[in-house]
């Protein structure tokens, strides 16, 4: 699993750090991985056992305002 991170003016943002949380059955988020995004911008993750049908999240700070950003539902096994 991965994804590009940038600025509001579509710039790589390198060397940020991304927290990926998978969303259990009760609705609740359980931490899974984190780490920085490359030169580029660009971050994977890989999760042992991915299954169809869990679902995930990215959240990171913003670069502009520092507050806590969450990314839309991540779901195995569905592209969008």
């Amino acid at each position: 699993t991965g994804g590009t991170a940038t600025l509001p003016t579509w710039a790589p943002l390198a060397g940020w750090w991304i927290v990926a949380k998978e969303r259990t059955s009760t609705g609740k988020y359980k931490w899974m991985a984190e780490g920085a995004t490359d030169e580029a911008g660009v971050m994977r993750f890989d999760f042992d056992g991915l299954d169809a049908g869990r679902t995930y999240v990215l959240e990171a700070s913003s670069p502009v305002d520092g507050s806590s950003k969450r990314s839309a539902p991540l779901v195995a096994g569905v592209q969008t």
